[in-house]
Order: C-alpha cells, then sequence, then structure tokens
C-alpha cells in the first residue's frame, strides 16, 4: 500500500489579510499553550512572546514562513509556520520562534520543511548559527536535534534549553521538496 503524497508550499509571508491574521495568530495562540504544558512556570513569559509574534504578523514583519496545502489557484490552506530572524551574536545568528504545524498535519515532514526552508534562507543571507529556545521536557528538543540542533547550554529561564546549529557546515536534508506525506 503506497503513501498517498501531500502537496505542501512554504513561502514567505509577504502580507496578511485579516483572516489570515486571524487563523495565523490562532496558531501562534495554540503554540503557546502547547509550550505551556511543558514549562508552566514561563505561562507569563509566553503570553508576552505571543503578543509580540502576533504583533510582527500584523505589521507584516519579515522572517515568517507559512506551509500551505496547494489545493489550487482558488486556496491555499495554511498548515503552520515558523519565525526566523536575525539578532544574538553580531546579528549573524538565526533566532528561530514560533514554529507550529495544525494537529491534523503533524508527524508528515511540515515542521522539517517550515524550519530548513527559513535555515536555507538564513544560510543564503549569511547568517552563520541558528538557535531556539525550548523547554528541556518538550518532545521538539529531539526534533531540533535530528534537524542537527545541540543544546549549547541551560538557558537562563529554569527548564529551558538553548540550542544552536552552525549554518556553515549545514546542509538541507537529501532530496527536500515539497511532497510530504499525506499519513493516509
Amino acid at each position: 500500500m503506497g503513501c498517498d503524497r501531500l502537496q505542501v508550499k512554504v513561502v514567505p509571508l509577504k502580507s496578511v489579510d485579516q483572516e489570515e491574521l486571524r487563523i495565523l495568530a490562532a496558531y501562534i495562540h495554540e503554540a503557546c499553550l502547547e509550550e505551556q504544558k511543558y514549562a508552566p512556570e514561563a505561562k507569563e513569559l509566553l503570553k508576552i512572546g505571543e503578543a509580540d509574534l502576533v504583533r510582527s504578523l500584523e505589521w507584516s514583519e519579515a522572517g515568517w514562513w507559512v506551509a500551505r496545502q496547494e489545493r489550487g489557484p482558488e486556496e491555499s490552506r495554511p498548515l503552520g509556520l515558523v519565525r526566523i530572524a536575525a539578532g544574538g551574536e553580531g546579528g549573524r545568528t538565526a533566532v528561530l520562534s514560533g514554529l507550529y504545524v495544525t494537529p491534523e498535519y503533524r508527524r508528515r515532514g511540515i515542521g522539517r520543511l517550515l524550519v530548513e526552508t527559513a535555515l536555507a534562507e538564513a544560510k543564503e543571507e549569511g547568517l552563520w548559527q541558528a538557535t531556539v529556545l525550548v523547554a528541556e521536557t518538550n518532545p521538539a528538543v529531539d526534533f531540533y536535534r535530528a534537524l542537527g540542533f545541540n543544546v549549547r547550554r541551560q538557558a537562563a529561564m529554569i527548564g529551558y534549553l538553548f540550542m544552536t546549529l552552525s549554518l556553515k557546515e549545514w546542509e538541507p536534508s537529501p532530496g527536500r521538496d515539497k511532497d510530504v506525506s499525506s499519513g493516509l
């Protein structure tokens, strides 16, 4: 029995209409609620982070990538999103945040496709390192390790890890394309 393929396109978010803003803001809210499961002590910080991420969406700031299901020219449903912005050490570090994939499309390669697309763009722009802050009990730690991230140190926030990836040596997964497993 073959596995059906789902056509997914990852694109930079250039502008957002009110309906899509509502959908993507809900995704960010869900991501923050999920993170609270693994770091309940960070609830207030996550609320501030959520507000900052939503504000950056409203202002159409650069760095947002959206995975869309390709259904044809009339509709392209968002399945997930991620933000990657220059910052950190001398502005040469790509700071990853806001990764979210809708629950019904998880474990199909969409998160990997989102992150790898954003990392490839960051590398092309000359950034030399990527970082992500993740709760140490969050299963996402294994996801980032599989992408090549390593724990650099305990973060200042108790219960969090600061993970890094050198973009100098990093290459996207072989055969990375827009087709991901549909899970059907």
